[in-house]
């Protein structure tokens, strides 16, 4: 049965809620006044305002075709604060509980990080150690955070964040690492990060303030431990993430020519080895490998030698030697010095200047000399005399600007670190600069300076119909989400030679490989245009060998690829007939597979020829001169 409600008791109950929310208001009261007034300046001396840094997202560099050669990934740092040990209870109940959950937490780090218990409790007590140190060398200030393990994947960041109860004394410190998808196939013209985040060589120098971005900073305020109070964050200055770098290069193409400047290594034993691929029509860098080399991705640093971080093609003076005959011939033929008719008699040693001056004669067809030659002859049989007769007649001042109208005493114009420039004479402030051997011997490329990069870029202006582009290796640069923020086209620099000299030299180049010096650089199915190249150095029995070309190179086709491979220094053979040739075919018949080049000698007519009639090459071989481990999609050279 229900008791009947008696009179004025709710009354009586809404006066006692009254006073027990009057009491708790007064209570509050007294609590703040404390706490702003009595304990108030200790506390703001505590939480003070901090510089926060806001990082930005490092850009990767990518190829032509996106594929990615260098990114940032997470790189966690598992890390202990020696400084939660001082706060240790001094009760003995209380202090038995932090035990257990410290060791519950060192447990459950070792399980997440793959460590040991032991491993862990070694580290923690490193730490407590270094800790101790740290706080009489800094007059008592603590030392927060010291590293126990590196390279935490993102997954095992999160799981030590989310552990629940939360660990005790650990956490994690976030960064990045930096990983090169080429490896020791791009080493030096990607570049890489080194242990100090300092980019070091290569694009990731050169391009290091659009890969950066720029950090921005705010204000905020932090608690006693050293924690952001959120909600307090002030005077921010943006930061700007960095943007992505697309390179002209093709990461097929640039494997392909590192494969082949690492044969040529192990089988010569040089002191290095360049190769270069260029589009001629759009002056793109398709390639740049170097031997020796190294691995980016390698934690070894200072194991890498000055020789192996070398980028030589752009970076190396060299007198190339024989190479260079079809730019001599260029310039004179464009200057009206020399025609088709012209004709140069060879007899072995000529004496120009009070020197003697020797053609390198090979087989009994030649034993006395090249005998008379047309100047297709000149360069096809790579006649030294012949040559240097031709460059006297053009005048050395003449052959002088017309090198450097070439573009060969430039620098590559890519923006690489420590591209070097060429010039025309050897002996600085040279009274003579264009006495008569010193032009004769320039005709022939030597006492000429000059890096592979110019020599390529000079025989793609040949194959481009005579007319320079602007090298470059950077295409676009996007943000993180992909669109594209600026763009560098193809830039035309302007007519070198007329387009019937272009043809003319085209056709003398493709003379060398059919029936000249460089028929070992023959590929089956396309005509190709080139030149070798045996430069002496000033050591006895040290050389310079090479061999320069494009194709396809047919009367009626637009040559996709200019590649140039150079051998410094060669053990065993050092002609660039027999040294770099061979590699240049192996290569050159790679990069018409990447780039999907239809052959204009589908006949194979030149290579029949360059061999005597020999049958085309198998299917076998073709498929192992065919770089089909990259399963990329195919892009035209732009």
């Amino acid at each position: 049965m229900n008791t009947p409600l008696r009179r004025g008791e709710p009354r009586t109950r809404l006066k006692l809620v009254h006073r027990a929310l009057i009491g708790g208001g007064v209570v509050l009261l007294v609590r703040l006044s404390v706490l702003q007034g009595v304990r108030g300046l200790a506390y703001r001396a505590a939480i003070r305002p901090q510089r926060i840094i806001l990082e930005p997202t490092h850009g990767s560099i990518v190829d032509r075709n996106g594929v990615i050669l260098a990114q940032s990934l997470y790189d966690g740092t598992l890390a202990f604060d020696p400084s939660v040990v001082l706060a240790r209870p001094k009760k003995p109940v209380e202090a038995r509980r932090f035990d257990a959950r410290l060791l519950a937490s060192a447990y459950r780090v070792a399980s997440i990080a793959h460590m040991t218990p032991i491993e862990v409790q070694q580290a923690m007590d490193a730490a407590y150690r270094s800790a101790a140190a740290y706080r009489t060398a800094a007059k008592h200030q603590e030392l927060r955070f010291v590293p126990i393990r590196r390279h935490l994947s993102i997954n095992q960041r999160q799981e030590i964040e989310t552990s629940r109860p939360r660990l005790l004394g650990f956490g994690v410190v976030d960064g990045t690492v930096r990983t090169y998808s080429l490896g020791p196939d791009a080493a030096q013209v990607v570049g890489w990060i080194d242990g100090q985040h300092r980019p070091v060589l290569g694009l990731e120098e050169t391009e290091r303030s659009v890969l950066d971005g720029r950090a921005g900073m705010c204000l905020a305020y932090t608690d006693p431990r050293g924690d952001e109070i959120p909600g307090t964050r002030r005077a921010f200055t943006p930061m700007v993430q960095g943007e992505n770098v697309q390179t002209t290069l093709d990461a097929r193409i640039q494997r392909a020519a590192a494969a082949a400047a690492s044969r040529v290594y192990s089988e010569y034993h040089p002191k290095g080895v360049a190769v270069i691929v260029l589009a001629p029509t759009t002056g793109s860098v398709l390639g740049l490998a170097d031997m020796p080399t190294f691995d980016p991705n390698s934690t070894a640093p200072s194991a890498r030698t000055q020789s192996e971080m070398r980028e030589r093609a752009t970076c190396q003076l060299i007198e190339p030697g024989s190479v260079m005959k079809p730019l001599t011939m260029a310039a004179a033929w464009d200057a009206g010095a020399v025609n088709a008719s012209s004709r140069f008699l060879c007899t072995g040693v000529t004496e120009i200047g009070g020197r003697a001056l020797h053609c390198v004669l090979e087989g009994a067809r030649f034993a006395h000399g090249h005998g008379l030659l047309s100047c297709a002859g000149i360069v096809t049989y790579s006649c030294n005399i012949g040559a240097a007769h031709v460059a006297l007649l053009l005048g050395g001042r003449k052959l002088d600007q017309d090198f450097r109208a070439f573009g060969l005493y430039q620098n590559a114009g890519l923006g690489l670190p420590y591209e070097a420039t060429g010039f025309w004479s050897l002996v600085p402030k040279d009274p003579q600069p264009y006495a008569p051997v010193k032009v004769a011997r320039a005709a022939f490329g030597q006492s000429v300076v000059i890096t592979p990069f110019a020599l390529i870029r000079g025989f793609s202006t040949i194959a481009n119909d005579g007319v320079a582009m602007r090298s470059r290796i950077v295409r676009a640069l996007t943000d993180l989400n992909g669109q594209v923020v600026r763009r560098f086209p193809p830039v035309t620099e302007g007519r070198v030679i007329s387009s019937s000299t272009a043809d003319a030299i085209r056709q003398m180049m493709v003379d060398v490989i059919t029936r000249g010096t460089g028929r070992a650089a023959s590929v089956y199915g396309y005509i190709c245009a080139g030149k070798t190249g045996t430069a002496n150095k000033y050591h006895a029995g040290q050389y310079i060998s090479s061999f320069g070309g494009f194709l396809p190179a047919g009367p009626h086709s637009t040559p996709r690829a200019a590649i140039y491979v150079m051998v410094d220094e060669p053990q065993g053979a050092h002609f660039g007939a027999e040294v770099a040739a061979p590699a240049w075919q192996q290569l050159a018949s790679q990069v018409m597979t990447i780039l999907n080049v239809p052959r204009d000698d589908p006949d194979g007519s030149q290579f029949r020829a360059a061999h005597g009639g020999s049958a085309p090459p198998s299917d076998a071989a073709l498929a192992q001169s065919s770089p089909a481990e990259h399963n990329l999609p195919t892009d035209s050279a732009g």
